[in-house]
């Protein structure tokens, strides 16, 4: 499996060719935090480049904005231009990324520099993991990250999304969008654990949270925890206090028990892959955990392990 991924992985580089844009997050929920011209973000997009990939927080994962509302988003922000519309979409491809990939060791209650969030990455992707709480102690051992502590795994939301089949075609292209140090960071990871690059277009990124970078810069002071050492031991210093973030979510939900049940329903109607749902339900999953909801969390657990039960018998 392992090899056969390297094969494909070094077709589609091959294919790779200059001229391409990613775009991360630009959409309707996230345009009070963009500080340039959306719409000449996009006129660019269709005049400089050869093939663009828009890359967006949808309604399968988040309940946020559709393709096609996404779409007309765009078509407002490019004041109606038909042909500059046109343009663009002929040259662009939509993908529903998910969310929060990797955040619970970003922004949540620790945070670990880059390099060892790559490296974890690396390791679950070259040995087929797509959840970290599948993780063994022996693979904790190897990944030999110190602040990874296996008696922490089932803290954590953090898991290969199906965007790993996606970047590979994309190496080498600019990138835009944002946040900074948040999604377009999270997709930037993902790419360099593939062995992957993009070059930042620095005025059309926006900045969004700096927690990221805030956190990283207490790293001189901070005292990695041992194994066997509780997260909030005052011992060490990997506590960051942190605000969850606040986004609206209008179709997964997971304020009661019942909200959750319906989602999941939501999910499982959904259309797609085996991956795809398993991944939507852990972010839902650790949004509830994080708000104290363990009731509801517990219904999108049991789908989870529903989910890796089917791929077991497979």
């Amino acid at each position: 499996m392992k090899l056969l991924r390297e094969y494909i992985r070094g077709l589609l580089l091959e294919q790779t060719k200059g001229g391409s844009l990613v775009v991360v997050d630009i959409q309707p929920e996230y345009e009070s935090a963009t500080p340039f011209d959306i719409g000449d973000m996009l006129r660019s997009a269709a005049e400089n480049y050869s093939r663009v990939l828009f890359l967006y927080n949808g309604e399968d994962t988040l309940g946020m904005v559709s393709e096609s509302d996404l779409k007309n988003f765009y078509f407002e922000k490019l004041d109606y231009d038909e042909e500059a519309f046109e343009e663009l979409i002929s040259k662009s491809e939509f993908f529903d990324k998910g969310y929060g990939f990797f955040r619970d060791v970003m922004d949540s209650d620790i945070c670990f520099p880059r390099q060892d969030i790559i490296k974890i990455v690396k390791y679950m992707i070259d040995n087929d993991v797509v959840d970290i709480r599948d993780l063994s102690e022996e693979d904790v051992d190897s990944i030999a990250v110190d602040d990874l502590l296996f008696d922490d795994l089932e803290d954590y939301g953090f898991n290969i999304p199906e965007l790993e089949e996606v970047l590979p075609k994309w190496s080498g292209s600019d990138i835009a969008g944002g946040a900074r140090n948040e999604c377009l960071a999270e997709v930037e990871i993902l790419a360099s654990a593939q062995g992957l690059s993009f070059n930042q277009v620095d005025r059309f990124i926006y900045e969004g949270d700096n927690r990221y970078t805030e956190s990283l810069m207490q790293e001189k002071k901070r005292v990695a925890r041992k194994k066997g050492q509780h997260r909030n031991s005052p011992n060490h210093s990997d506590l960051f206090t942190d605000e969850n973030p606040k986004g609206t979510i209008h179709g997964l939900k997971f304020a009661t028990v019942k909200d959750s049940e319906a989602s999941v329903n939501k999910i499982k109607r959904s259309g797609k892959s085996h991956a795809h749902k398993t991944q939507a339900a852990i972010a839902m999953e650790q949004r509830a955990k994080s708000m104290g909801k363990k009731s509801a969390a517990a219904v999108y657990r049991k789908f989870i392990n529903q989910q890796k039960e089917k791929t077991a018998n497979k």
